[in-house]
């Protein structure tokens, strides 16, 4: 029976089938939607977040190229600022070296050098001719020299005429900012380097732009040349002044607006400024956003179109067989890639690092983390003198060629800067070289370290600094002898001071002695012993003045090489007797004990000049000897030298004093009194006569108190013969035929007298032609003739009577006496080389030896 009133279970009400299925319909869209808002919204912020990543890592990449390319400028420069012709103030050179250059980094437009007073000492840049012109931004040079670094300029116009930016880098001498040393950048080089790195048109539709550090446009990526100089927005120039790095979003609805991405260049005040419209970007963006919406729409019309058409269906109701909608497939969302521009690894490093080796004498070398081989350059085998070809290997080859004794402080100084984690370290040595003076280098290095202070990787650069340290060798040296020479200048003073004050005091005693005994004639009897003896004070007084005033002219004659030695044959024991016997009469030697060894020694020399060296030795002996000392004059001959000494028993002196007793107006320690007067120069007069007879003099003391000892030597003479002594004391020597050749009528006529006065024939000539015409024809004995004659020479007329066979004996007669004097005079052809005057002994012991 069927029950009444139940439905059947296998029947549904088509209503409640229908709403059933509209509830199942938006239950199932309803997650759909919200799904594919979810999916646009995320979409639509990761395109914000890969647009503005694309934006900013693009401002850094051109800001790292062009840090990259201001570096190596400025590498270049400090390689330049370091020349040795630079060191030196070479100014002409440095400018020759670097015209001469054959590759210069290609984004300069010149090299311009600046000096200590902002004035441009040369520039490259300009034409020869036209003027240097001046460096603009002087706050720029005032901090260059205030902070001793390299810095970058902003635009500005060059003497060119030309909108430029330079780099500059300061040229140190001594320590300090001598020059400031610069290169002209040409903004073509900024818009060259953007447009080498320009993404294609249709995935940037703003520009890039290089900014100076006063916000004006340097080079923009589209190439508008017009926009150089210009100033940035107000907006933007108060972003980038705000922060040197940063992103700003432009509003979406407003058709004008901008993206902006900045970048700072290195530690520059330069900024490079990415800048995207906001629609082109925003229309990007939303277009991904729209293809997902569109999928999930038409999935979700079709699922909805296939519920209603099962909810319009006629018919018994059966078991709703729900089935799922079909899974929305989404397709593979169109990721567009970063594009972020790429710089190469290197800029050029391998062209700039063989510049530099070329032009300075520089090598590198690097060693990175977890290597144990040592990599370097050509320039550092040149340097360090290997022969392997190969550049890479251990630490021990490049330590060997190491200086012995540089290598173990070398490495105890990088060993010190390792364990107190500096990370710049610079180094001076040698190293060992084929040349005689070892070479000297300068490395810099950097030392990278690890989290745990653990060194990871060193690089370098060595450098030949040989002739910089040559220069400073030499710099000491002249420092040194700068210091000499002052301190002896000033000893120099003060001896012309103290002697100033003796020769005052000097003059003053006999001055006053005089004046007295003027007084005392004044008013006693002529006849009066008073008289006589005031007669007596004023001549030896007067004696006294004049050989004060002999002793100065002397002196000074010396000095100036103003006197001529008439030398001869002498015995020098009998001369040292002539001035014993002198000082005696003088009683000056009374109260010493005089002691006398004088062996027969000969020497060449003037007999006055020798009479003074003896009789200042023995003076100064007598002066600092006490009564009853002693004093000893020895003569003999040692080896080919004749040595005169002069030893007392007296004062003494410090080694300090005997380093300076021959220089002129120093005297010993002597008491207030001073009476022994004089007036420090004959000691200084001594040196000067024995070494223009080609001696020396010294001096020798054990000390204060132990007394001193002179020793003069001299060249050693040849003996006179015995018949020569016995022709000389008898008589004069025959008559002979005798021709004078000067052309001094005074010296002349007083030879030819003294000639006739010994009966000899006597001719004459006044120059160098008529003489030797004149001895051709007379045929003479004996010639006298003067060295420097008009027409011929004297020389001239010797060699052209030795050419015609003249074998008469020829005498040349100067005014000059050195050696080199009498040997160009034997080469010549004179058998005899006198020096003016000519003493008239001298004169007949010359003719003698013609007497047959």
């Amino acid at each position: 029976m069927a029950l009444i009133g139940l439905r059947s279970p296998n029947r549904w009400p088509a209503g409640s089938l229908r709403a059933r299925l509209l509830l199942l319909i938006v239950i199932v869209a309803l997650p759909m939607t919200l799904l594919m808002a979810v999916l646009i919204a995320q979409h639509l912020r990761d395109e914000q977040v890969r647009f503005e990543s694309a934006m900013q890592h693009r401002a850094a990449g051109l800001a790292q190229a062009v840090d990259r390319e201001i570096r190596a400028s400025i590498g270049a420069l400090n390689i330049l600022a370091v020349s040795d012709t630079l060191q030196r103030d070479d100014l002409a050179g440095f400018f020759s070296a670097v015209a001469a250059l054959p590759n210069t980094p290609g984004a300069w437009q010149g090299v311009f050098l600046i000096g200590p007073n902002n004035e441009v000492l040369l520039n490259t840049g300009q034409p020869q001719g036209k003027p240097l012109g001046a460096f603009a931004d002087a706050d720029l040079l005032d901090l260059v020299r205030q902070a001793p670094q390299a810095r970058l300029s902003n635009l500005m116009v060059a003497p060119d005429g030309q909108w430029r930016t330079s780099v500059l880098a300061p040229v140190l001498v001594g320590g300090r900012v001598r020059y400031i040393l610069g290169a002209w950048l040409a903004p073509s080089v900024w818009q060259k380097l953007l447009d080498e790195r320009a993404l294609p048109g249709g995935q940037h539709a703003g520009r890039t732009c290089l900014v100076e550090g006063q916000l004006r446009q340097l080079a923009c990526d589209r190439g508008s040349e017009a926009m150089l100089n210009h100033p940035l927005p107000d907006p933007l120039q108060t972003l980038l002044r705000r922060q040197a790095t940063g992103w700003i979003r432009g509003e979406a609805f407003r058709a004008d607006d901008n993206h902006a991405a900045w970048q700072a260049v290195g530690p520059f005040s330069w900024q490079v400024l990415v800048i995207e419209p906001v629609w082109p970007t925003l229309i990007a963006q939303l277009g991904g956003a729209a293809e997902l919406s569109i999928a999930g729409l038409l999935t979700l019309i079709v699922a909805v179109t296939f519920a209603l058409k099962l909810v319009r269906r006629e018919g018994v109701p059966t078991p709703a067989v729900l089935r799922k909608p079909p899974k929305a497939t989404t397709p593979a969302l169109p990721l567009e890639q970063s594009r972020v521009n790429v710089l190469p690894h290197e800029l050029d490093e391998h062209v700039l690092i063989e510049w530099a080796q070329s032009i300075g004498h520089i090598g590198f070398f690097n060693q990175a983390q977890g290597n144990p081989q040592v990599r370097w350059t050509q320039g550092l085998s040149h340097l360090l003198g290997l022969a392997s070809a190969s550049h890479e290997g251990s630490w021990r080859p490049l330590l060997r060629r190491l200086h012995p004794q540089d290598r173990k402080p070398l490495l105890q100084q990088v060993k010190r800067a390792v364990r107190q984690g500096v990370e710049q370290v610079t180094l001076e040595g040698r190293c060992l070289s084929s040349e005689p003076q070892p070479r000297w280098l300068s490395c810099r290095a950097s030392i990278a370290y690890d989290a745990h202070r653990r060194a990871r990787s060193v690089t370098g650069m060595v450098m030949d600094i040989t002739a910089q340290k040559t220069l400073d060798r030499e710099r000491a040296a002249l420092m040194a002898r700068e210091q000499v020479a002052r301190q002896e200048a000033e000893s120099a003073n003060r001896a012309k001071d103290e002697f100033l004050a003796m020769l005052g005091h000097e003059l003053r005693n006999p001055l006053g002695a005089i004046s007295a005994a003027c007084e005392v004639l004044n008013r006693a009897d002529p006849q009066q012993d008073v008289a006589q003896r005031a007669r007596q004070i004023i001549a030896r007084q007067t004696t006294h003045l004049s050989r004060l005033m002999d002793d100065l002219l002397d002196v000074f004659r010396v000095i100036s090489g103003k006197v001529l030695l008439v030398r001869a044959p002498m015995l020098l024991g009998q001369v040292v007797q002539r001035v014993v016997h002198t000082l005696e009469l003088a009683g000056q030697l009374g109260a010493h004990e005089l002691s006398l060894q004088l062996d027969e020694v000969w020497v060449h020399a003037d007999v006055t000049r020798m009479e003074q060296v003896i009789t200042n030795l023995l003076s100064n002996a007598v002066k600092y000897t006490p009564a009853q000392g002693r004093i000893e004059v020895r003569v003999q001959e040692v080896g080919n030298q004749a040595v005169l000494q002069v030893r007392d028993s007296g004062v003494g002196m410090t080694p300090e004093l005997m380093d300076h007793v021959f220089d002129m107006f120093v005297q010993g320690e002597r008491a207030m009194d001073r009476p022994q007067g004089g007036l420090g120069i004959g000691l200084a007069l001594v040196r000067r006569l024995t070494e223009l007879h080609g001696g020396q003099v010294s001096v020798d003391s054990p000390g204060p108190g132990q007394g001193c000892t002179f020793t003069v030597r001299l060249p050693l003479a040849l003996a006179m013969a015995p018949q020569q002594e016995a022709r000389t004391e008898h008589g004069a020597s025959p008559s002979r035929r005798v021709v004078v050749v000067e052309d001094n009528e005074d010296t002349r006529e007083a030879l030819c007298a003294l000639l006739t006065l010994h009966h000899h024939d006597t001719y004459s000539a006044t120059e160098g032609r008529s003489g030797l015409e004149l001895i051709m024809q007379v045929q003479p004995d004996v010639a006298l003739i003067d060295i420097g004659l008009p027409g011929l020479t004297g020389y001239d007329v010797a060699r052209h009577l030795r050419a015609t066979g003249y074998g008469g004996r020829l005498i040349a007669v100067s005014g000059y006496g050195q050696p080199a004097d009498v040997q160009r005079a034997h080469q010549a052809g004179f058998n005899q080389h006198v020096v003016k005057p000519v003493n008239p002994s001298m004169l007949e012991q010359l003719l003698a030896p013609l007497a047959t």
